[in-house]
């Protein structure tokens, strides 16, 4: 049985429960610096050993698994601690915030595997255990959209008051293609199996000009993904909208658009264009759902579906959009 420790009680509350439907694994200790919510989370969950201290879960030799689910300026530092311990990690996106801290998160792995220990590093790119898109993926594979040749996507987020009056505006760098544009990111990967070079990025910052969040709440950047495919992909944090991930996936054959309430597939030109409603509930995944087959994996060990290597060339290029954005 695998022990587990969750550091960060928002999002990680569902990582609890995520790792708790694993017959292999068992979330033994919880983290928040939040002495209120960490008592109602233990309430809540039953798990009664608690700490205040992200480094008691890391250092407890108790402790097989380490799940990071704090504010992201802590997750490099708590990745590089649990490597350097022996930990096998699952991580919320990002993994960090600036490229010296990935490096630094790469040394601490290759440190690992020259230890000998076969550490699993996964993170929560939940969007492709959606339902709706594996019936994309699988459709796009079979060929029935042709070949694609243009994905755009747009991350809006749709929530400017925690954008404004949470943790967000006070973290050092935070990134909104980090934090949320990096989901389309790693969603068309997958969904292309190609990898993505930005060629132009941009940002602004008109809706939370003055507030205190201080980042800039809208980039977008175009590229492509492996020699034919264009893509555009924007995080747009301050968008009038509910929560959602815009989507179009343009195929030689058909088109699929995911928007607000409505997903369709559209085939031929008109006058005789066919469309086809895709009513599949959306969303439909909760944010521990890729934990019980993470544990699967480190007990198996088969090869991750979505390992260290995938993390950091999504890491680097989600970098690399931010920083051609901003100079």
């Amino acid at each position: 049985m695998l022990r587990v420790g969750v550091i960060g009680l928002g999002v990680g509350e569902q990582h609890i429960y995520g790792f708790n439907q694993s017959v292999h694994s068992k979330t033994t200790r919880i983290c928040d610096n939040d002495t209120v919510k960490l008592a109602d989370v233990s309430a809540r969950s039953g798990v009664k050993d608690t700490t205040e201290n992200a480094a008691d879960i890391i250092l407890d030799p108790e402790i097989d698994v380490v799940s990071i689910a704090s504010y992201d300026e802590f997750h490099a530092q708590q990745v590089i601690m649990a490597l350097d311990t022996g930990k096998h990690v699952f991580v919320e996106k990002p993994i960090c915030l600036t490229l010296s801290e990935l490096d630094c998160i790469c040394d601490a792995y290759e440190r690992s595997r020259r230890r000998g220990e076969k550490l699993k590093v996964s993170s929560n790119f939940i969007l492709r255990h959606e339902e709706r898109f594996l019936k994309l993926k699988k459709r796009i594979e079979a060929g029935e959209l042709g070949e694609i040749y243009l994905v755009e996507g747009s991350y809006d987020y749709g929530r400017v008051g925690k954008l404004t009056n949470g943790w967000r505006a006070n973290t050092q760098k935070y990134s909104v293609m980090h934090g949320g544009g990096i989901h389309i990111l790693d969603l068309f990967v997958w969904l292309t199996g190609q990898k993505f070079e930005p060629h132009s990025s941009l940002t602004n910052k008109v809706v939370t000009s003055q507030t205190k969040f201080r980042p800039n709440d809208l980039i977008l950047t175009i590229g492509k993904f492996g020699d034919n495919i264009l893509g555009k992909i924007s995080a747009n944090f301050g968008s009038q909208t509910q929560h959602f991930h815009q989507l179009k996936i343009y195929g030689t054959k058909g088109t699929f658009i995911h928007d607000c309430d409505s997903a369709s597939y559209f085939f031929g030109s008109e006058p005789e264009v066919v469309r086809e409603r895709d009513v599949t509930p959306f969303p439909a995944t909760m944010k521990g759902d890729l934990l019980p087959g993470f544990i699967s994996e480190i007990v198996s060990g088969a090869p991750s579906s979505i390992d260290f290597n995938h993390i950091e060339q999504i890491m680097r290029t989600s970098l690399a959009i931010e920083a051609q954005a901003l100079s």
